[in-house]
């Protein structure tokens, strides 16, 4: 098997795992590794846009927000 043949074979064996619920289908599944890796950091490399920690606000600053809103909205 060589190229694209190669390449459906594997995916139709990870979906025949995931039918079956298997160990290893369920791991796919579940975007873990399936071949006894650790898990505490290593694995998590290619999981998608990270969310990171939103800064909290200044106190005092969400009303001077909203009076600069007011100020541009209203015509006087």
């Amino acid at each position: 098997m060589v190229g694209a043949n190669l390449e459906l074979q594997h995916e139709f064996d990870i979906k025949r795992l995931k039918k079956i619920k298997s160990y290893k289908g369920y791991r796919h599944v579940m975007g873990l590794p399936a071949r006894g890796q650790r898990t505490r950091s290593h694995f998590r490399k290619n999981r998608g846009k990270a969310t990171g920690i939103k800064k909290k606000e200044k106190k005092g600053m969400e009303g001077v927000k909203s009076a600069e809103v007011n100020k541009k909205g209203s015509k006087k």
